[in-house]
């Protein structure tokens, strides 16, 4: 799509289109940060349905509680010639449907991955929300593992009547299918089906409508039975569920390493195969009741990594050694350094700073002012003097680093792996956040 101005706003990518509601990624006016934005808005022609304008306010009224994680940020909404739009934070990374895509993850990998999203909701729903339309497709991944919902168009109030039935066919519960009030448990099955999706590496209801999901049938493929907790989350009866703050407590811990390297995989080679995860058309009523099993043999997770480190980066991703060092567990540090050589001999008589490749959702600020950071290797000039830099990876906690630098100084910001660079002990005894210290230029 050419670019065009929402207002204050240009919107740069059609992201999707849901329902009646358009998705854009866009950036805004002025703002020299370069930080992209989520601009959704009713579509440019049709009018502003009351069941659209109605689905923007709830997500804004959810997205601006206190306390969520795991959640884009609000921005902003308002109205614009009659059009509602909301803004909110753009979130890089891969849909968990196309993750699944390549086949099953193992099961501490899924387990965890189930207790991340099982913190995302026990947070909605201490705020007293739910999703109302959990799916792979709605939840994201991003290079660092970290995992964010998305979509809260379907938003309700805890314990409020339904306008009639509501969720998505093969995600939903039975008693929503039904229209019944809308509850947490409703959100808890739909975290079980996730979750088994991921470890069989194929949808377990095959439903093309609600009314099927209504019907639903109670058995459940034996690997599944082997899980109470997982078994209890696909309970017909929504009483006989876990609360989501069961989920975080009882799942397994979270291997972020892994489904990182599984989405940096895909970045470099998007050509990946898929598994075929649909059901064949021609079936009978007993048979769409049911569990369905598809006959294609799944790909491990970690066999794609493997293979994936072979081919050609089809664009700037995480190199081997970071991803070994990630795999592995360690802390990511970010250690300032002073390339030691010979001085720049510039005219304006000014120093500079580099930037290599940082992950993914990376936000750096230099004395206070967000930073664009250019392409890796460019050289950022700076002032001499006395300088500050802030660099927050994701949802990590902010590390402030200090450093002075002299006419012609050129300063280079470095991954360091904080084992072999001997940092990780002193990093416990010592309370206070390392200061990088530049050195002279010999």
């Amino acid at each position: 799509m050419k670019p065009e101005t929402f207002g204050e706003w240009l919107l740069i990518d059609k992201l999707s289109k849901r329902s009646m509601t358009e998705v854009y990624r866009a950036v805004k006016l002025g703002d020299r940060s370069g930080r992209s934005f989520v601009v959704k808005r009713v579509p440019l022609g049709e009018p502003a349905a009351g069941a659209v304008a109605e689905s923007l306010r709830r997500e804004t009224a959810v997205l601006r509680s206190e306390g969520l994680v795991g959640c884009p940020r609000y921005v902003e909404s308002s109205d614009l010639g009659g059009l509602p739009y909301l803004v909110l934070e753009y979130v890089e990374g891969t849909s968990l449907d196309r993750l699944l895509s390549v086949g099953p993850l193992e099961q501490d990998i899924a387990l965890g991955l189930g207790r991340e999203l099982g913190l995302v909701l026990a947070k909605l729903h201490e705020v007293g929300f739910g999703h109302g339309d959990i799916s792979p497709e709605n939840v994201l991944v991003d290079e660092l593992g970290e995992v964010t919902l998305i979509d809260f168009g379907l938003a309700y109030k805890l314990g409020a009547s339904r306008d009639g039935p509501g969720g998505k066919p093969g995600y939903t519960s039975a008693e929503a299918a039904l229209g019944k009030p809308a509850t947490a448990a409703d959100d808890v099955m739909a975290w079980g089906i996730i979750v088994a999706e991921a470890l069989l590496g194929r949808h377990l209801f095959h439903e093309t409508d609600l009314a099927e999901a209504a019907t639903r049938a109670e058995t459940l493929p034996a690997e599944l039975e082997a899980l109470p907790l997982l078994a209890r989350a696909l309970a017909r009866d929504p009483a006989a569920r876990p609360t989501a703050r069961e989920l975080c407590d009882t799942a397994e811990t979270v291997d972020r390493s892994v489904l990182g390297e599984l989405v940096s995989a895909l970045h470099r080679n998007p050509e990946a195969p898929r598994l075929v995860r649909t059901a064949p058309v021609s079936r009978t009523v007993a048979q769409l009741l049911k569990p369905v099993a598809i006959a294609a043999p799944p790909i491990d997770a970690r066999t794609l990594i493997e293979q994936t480190n072979n081919v050609a980066p089809a664009k700037p991703g995480f190199n081997k050694a970071t991803i070994a060092a990630l795999s592995l567990g360690l802390v990511f540090a970010l250690g300032l350094g002073l390339v030691i050589g010979r001085r720049m001999q510039v005219r304006n008589a000014k120093a500079s700073i580099t930037f290599p490749m940082l992950p993914a959702r990376t936000e750096v600020e230099l004395d206070g002012a967000v930073l664009l950071v250019p392409e890796p290797g460019r050289a950022i000039p700076i002032e001499p003097g006395k300088h500050r830099v802030t660099i927050q990876i994701g949802r990590r906690e902010a590390t402030d680093y200090e450093f002075m630098a002299s006419p012609g100084d050129h300063i280079v910001v470095v991954s360091v792996n904080p084992a072999k660079a001997g940092l990780a002990e002193s990093a416990e005894k010592e309370p206070e956040r390392p200061r990088g210290k530049a050195r002279k230029n010999q």
